[in-house]
């Protein structure tokens, strides 16, 4: 029972000794890149036609998809309400998701 016990011990440290964990970013680092995230995204219920096309993967139709949406409904609160928009996959939101902002 002993011995079973060490080998669960030592087959345990040896796995926590060759895990790669990346350390984790310290809060100032990660605030700044937030930061960065936001000063470079564009708010989705401002942005006009021309800022919406250059997302990646966004053309004329659904950049006016959005626009058109947007004026008749109330404004986006979640990013993840433009799956309701024609022409946005998950693949797509998720792509330009770090570009993109609702305030």
């Amino acid at each position: 029972m002993a011995s079973s016990l060490v080998l669960v011990v030592s087959f345990w440290m040896m796995l926590c000794e060759t895990a790669a964990v990346a350390p984790a970013k310290s809060k100032p680092a990660r605030h700044r890149q937030m930061q960065a995230q936001t000063e470079n995204s564009i708010n989705i219920n401002r942005a006009s036609l021309e800022e919406i096309k250059r997302l990646p993967g966004i053309g004329h139709a659904t950049a006016h998809r959005i626009v058109e949406y947007r004026t008749k409904n109330p404004p986006f609160r979640r990013v993840e309400e433009l799956l309701i928009i024609r022409g946005i996959s998950r693949q797509r939101l998720e792509r330009i998701r770090g570009r993109i902002r609702v305030d």
